[in-house]
């Protein structure tokens, strides 16, 4: 008997790290009884470490942070998910440590620092085990990126150079020639800041041509001071225009003599607008709403890098006229977004949108009901299992003589201005299941559209489904 499990996936405000394998179990020198352990210990309730749920040969939970110019940490994650109560309860207990006490020489806005907090003892389930050294893991160095200050910034500009050194130098539309096969690029600068491709099929000839013009970055990564490799990878695109452009560049910009803007320039301390941590490569601070069925804003949040200036953005927001906002239509399940601040020709200013931007989500047949995003979203997800189950034909792993456990598909499509299904890319493991699943997804309903600014826009999904094979 086959079970199939079906799962969608939504992107959080948080997300939980992957940083690259680092032994902190013998090289952070972790103590029950340090500093750091204590404090934990203290702050959080010790029932939210009971349903930890490790990966495969995993034993311990490592926690990352960034720092700002304000000398606070911030894009506080963790290695793997946790619930939220657990992840909230160490994000506020770490912002109330003292960093001083963490043994870091000098905070850097270009570095990342983790460590391990959790472990799993047999006798004694998981326990605070922190470590006693901060893990630090610094980017690659090249000049067009030296001006950027901040980690994520560095990231990103060297990921657009890679990216812009593969489309100058390989032509996609030569190896893409099946819309369902998703051929991944895997770039690595190595320890000595020598970008070379790790080969996949399709890509060799052409890698071969591209390795003739290689690139170096002056100073390779590292963690702990020590010379480390940095890997890149992505889906290419046919469309190469398309591929380079800056996501930021889709916001539509603010100005500053609406009444909002004004009223946050009057309030808002010129100290966070100085150390906000805007450049030209995170150009907007942006502020995100939903409405609840009363027209009130809920789900407040901002992509600020200071959770200080988060609470004070959120605040000022709350303190404003809301009839004053121009949000077009109010819809419970519609995102509405605004700048706050922008990086214009060198500087960070007090920029908000006269008429702010809005984004309705694809509705399921019958979700229409719903009276949050996160509903509309469940309800989505409920469609789609429900789907499956009367659709998928589950006796097909039967007759593949696939191995028994856990199988992964990974589904990607977008739903059409018209609420149609296209573009569907399937990973499986097998092709005949690859095949049955683009069956299966083609059949899904005709759904209501997403909107963006009063416009119908191509809404893309991925769904992580697993084949639970017996």
């Amino acid at each position: 008997m086959k079970k199939i499990a079906i799962i969608l996936f939504f992107l959080s405000f948080f997300s939980f790290s992957q940083t690259k394998e680092f032994d902190y179990l013998h090289l952070s020198n972790p103590d029950t009884k340090n500093e750091l352990s204590i404090h934990f210990n203290t702050e959080i309730p010790f029932k939210l470490l009971k349903d930890i749920s490790y990966p495969k040969k995993k034993y311990t939970l490592n926690v990352s942070f960034l720092i700002n110019k304000l000398g606070e940490p911030y894009q506080i994650n963790t290695s793997f998910k946790v619930s939220n109560n657990l992840y909230n309860a160490i994000k506020k207990a770490l912002l109330n440590f003292p960093l001083e006490k963490l043994n870091i020489k000098s905070l850097d806005t270009k570095v990342k620092y983790s460590f391990q907090i959790i472990a799993s003892a047999k006798k004694h389930g998981n326990i605070f085990y922190c470590s006693s050294l901060m893990i630090t893991e610094t980017l690659p160095i090249c000049n067009s990126c030296e001006d950027l200050e901040y980690y994520g910034d560095i990231k990103n500009c060297i990921n657009e150079k890679l990216k812009t050194f593969y489309y100058k130098n390989i032509d996609s539309s030569a190896v893409i020639v099946d819309n369902t096969k998703r051929l991944k690029v895997k770039l690595k600068i190595n320890e000595k800041g020598k970008l070379t491709f790790l080969k996949e099929d399709g890509f060799d000839l052409l890698i071969e041509k591209a390795t003739k013009k290689p690139i170096s970055f002056k100073v390779p990564a590292s963690i702990n001071n020590n010379a480390t490799f940095y890997n890149y990878a992505f889906y290419p695109s046919k469309n190469k225009k398309k591929s380079l452009l800056n996501p930021l560049k889709k916001i539509i910009e603010g100005n500053s003599t609406n009444d909002f803007a004004k009223f946050i320039a009057k309030k808002l301390d010129r100290k966070y607008i100085l150390n906000s941590g805007l450049s030209r490569m995170n150009k907007n601070l942006s502020l995100h709403f939903e409405l609840d069925k009363k027209g009130k804003p809920i789900n407040i949040k901002t992509n600020s890098r200071s959770y200080n200036l988060d609470k004070k953005i959120i605040q000022l927001f709350k303190e404003f006229p809301f009839q004053k906002l121009n949000l077009g239509e109010k819809n419970p399940l519609t995102y509405y977004l605004t700048s706050i601040l922008s990086f214009k020709e060198g500087k960070t200013v007090v920029a908000t949108n006269p008429k702010l931007n809005s984004e309705s989500i694809p509705i399921f047949p019958g979700c229409d009901n719903s009276k949050e995003i996160k509903e509309a979203q469940k309800c989505f997800s409920i469609g789609v299992q429900k789907h499956f189950a009367r659709k998928f034909n589950t006796s097909l792993p039967n007759r593949l003589g696939l191995s028994s456990g856990r199988k992964k598909v990974l589904i990607a499509f977008k739903i059409n201005k018209d609420g149609d299904v296209t573009d569907i890319k399937v990973k499986a493991p097998h092709k005949k299941i690859k095949k049955e699943v683009i069956r299966v997804i083609k059949k899904l309903p005709k759904m209501k559209p997403g909107v963006q600014n009063g416009e119908k826009k191509d809404i893309k999904y991925s769904i992580p489904f697993t084949l639970i094979v017996k």
